[in-house]
C-alpha cells in the first residue's frame, strides 16, 4: 500500500487507521491476477450458460407446444435459439475490445484517497448485501435471493480490487493534476470500471438466467408454471440483457469518452496558449550580446 493510505494522524483518527488496515488486507487478497482469473472464468461460464439457456428455451417451448397442442410456442423457441446465438456472437466478438479501449485512454487522478473511500464503501456494501440477502432467503424461503446476494457481493469486491489497483484501468496517481483533470479522472474511473466489470456481470447474469430457465422447465413439468409461453419467462430477459451488455457498454463507453476527450482538450487550451505566447515573446526578443555590426565588404583587386 502507498504511504498515502496510512496518513500521519493521531488517536482521534482511529477509524482512518482501521480502514487503511482493512484495505491493506483487501489489497493483498484481491490482487489483479485473481481478478483477471475470476473475470475470465466467469466470462467462459457465461458463454456456456448461453448455450444452456438456448437449449432450455427450446425445450420449454416444445413441452409447452405438447401441452397446448399448438405449434406457435415451438416456432418461438426456434426464434429464441437464433436470437441467443446471435447475441453470443456479438458478446464474443466484443469481449476482446474491453482492454484495448482502456489501454488506449490513460487518465490521471491527484490522490488515492477518493479511490480508498470508494473501495471501503464497496467492501462494506458487498458484505452487508450478502448477509442481508441470505437472511431474507431464510425468512421468505426464496432461495433465489442467495444467488442475488452472491452476485452483488462478487461485483462489489471486484470494484474494490479496481479501486485499490487503479493501474488495471489505466489510471495513474499524479499530484500535478488540476481540479478539472480530477473531475475528468473520476468520470473516466466510472466508465473504465464499468467496462472492466462487463465480463463479470455478463457471466453472473447469464448463469443466473440459465439456472432460472431450467427451474421454469421443472415447474412446467410439475404443472406449477403460470404460463407455458417463453415470452413470460423473466429469466429469458435476464439472459438476453446479460448477452447484450458487451455491445451496450461498448457504445456507451466510446460516446461518453468522446465527451471526456473534448473536455480534456478544452482544459488544456489555456496552458497551450500561454506556452505559445511565451514562445513568441522569446522569439521577438533579441539579446544585446548577440548584436554585431556588419563589416563592409572588402574590395578585391581586379
Amino acid at each position: 500500500m502507498s504511504n498515502e493510505m496510512i496518513p500521519e494522524s493521531g488517536k482521534h483518527l482511529f477509524s482512518v487507521r482501521l480502514g487503511d488496515k482493512l484495505l491493506a488486507w483487501a489489497k493483498n487478497v484481491l490482487t489483479p491476477s485473481r481478478y483477471d482469473d475470476a473475470a475470465l472464468n466467469l466470462e467462459k461460464a457465461g458463454h456456456w450458460a448461453l448455450i444452456v439457456a438456448a437449449a432450455a428455451g427450446l425445450l420449454f417451448t416444445i413441452i409447452g407446444s405438447i401441452k397446448t397442442d399448438t405449434m406457435s410456442d415451438f416456432l418461438v423457441g426456434v426464434g429464441w435459439v437464433v436470437l441467443v446465438m446471435v447475441a453470443q456472437y456479438v458478446a464474443g466478438k466484443l469481449s476482446s475490445t474491453e482492454r484495448l479501449l482502456i489501454n488506449s485512454a490513460p487518465s490521471e487522478m491527484s490522490s488515492q484517497s477518493f479511490l480508498s473511500c470508494l473501495a471501503l464503501l464497496n467492501l462494506i456494501t458487498g458484505v452487508l448485501a450478502l448477509v442481508g440477502f441470505i437472511l431474507m432467503a431464510i425468512r421468505t424461503e426464496d432461495w433465489n435471493m442467495v444467488g442475488a446476494g452472491v452476485g452483488i457481493f462478487i461485483l462489489c469486491e471486484l470494484v474494490v480490487c479496481l479501486c485499490l489497483n487503479p493501474g488495471m484501468i489505466n489510471i495513474t496517481i499524479s499530484s500535478s493534476s488540476t481540479p478539472g483533470q480530477e473531475a475528468l479522472g473520476v468520470m473516466a474511473l466510472v466508465m473504465k470500471g464499468l467496462l472492466r466489470l462487463v465480463p463479470v456481470a455478463f457471466g453472473i447474469g447469464a448463469i443466473c438466467g440459465a439456472v432460472g430457465m431450467i427451474w421454469m422447465i421443472v415447474q412446467l413439468l410439475r404443472d406449477q408454471a403460470t404460463s407455458s409461453s417463453l415470452m413470460s419467462m423473466p429469466m429469458g430477459s435476464l439472459v438476453l440483457v446479460s448477452a447484450a451488455l458487451p455491445f451496450l457498454s461498448y457504445l456507451l463507453y466510446i460516446f461518453i469518452y468522446l465527451n471526456i476527450d473534448l473536455m480534456r482538450a478544452i482544459l488544456s487550451l489555456p496552458g497551450k496558449l500561454d506556452a505559445q505566447k511565451t514562445r513568441r515573446s522569446a522569439e521577438q526578443e533579441i539579446p544585446i550580446g548577440a548584436m554585431t555590426l556588419e563589416k563592409p565588404p572588402t574590395s578585391r583587386g581586379l
